[in-house]
C-alpha cells in the first residue's frame, strides 16, 4: 500500500485556514477541481474539509457558507 507522500508526491498541497469561510474554502476547492483540503491553525493541521462536509453540514441545513 502507498503512503500518503507517494500519492501527493509532485501535487501542491492546498491548505485553508481555521478562519476562512465555507464559501472561500468552497471557491478553492473548485478551482483546483479537489474534493477535500486540509485545514490548518497556526501552521498545524487541524482537520480536513469534504465536499461532504459541505454539503451535509451548510448546504442541507440552509445555512449561510459565508
Amino acid at each position: 500500500m502507498k503512503q500518503i507522500s507517494e500519492l501527493i508526491e509532485g501535487h501542491p498541497l492546498i491548505l485553508a485556514e481555521t478562519s476562512d469561510s465555507v464559501r472561500e474554502v468552497a471557491r478553492k476547492m473548485s478551482d483546483r477541481n479537489i474534493g477535500a483540503i486540509a485545514v490548518v491553525s497556526s501552521g498545524k493541521l487541524a482537520g480536513i474539509f469534504s465536499e461532504r462536509d459541505l454539503m451535509t453540514r451548510d448546504v442541507a441545513p440552509g445555512l449561510s457558507p459565508d
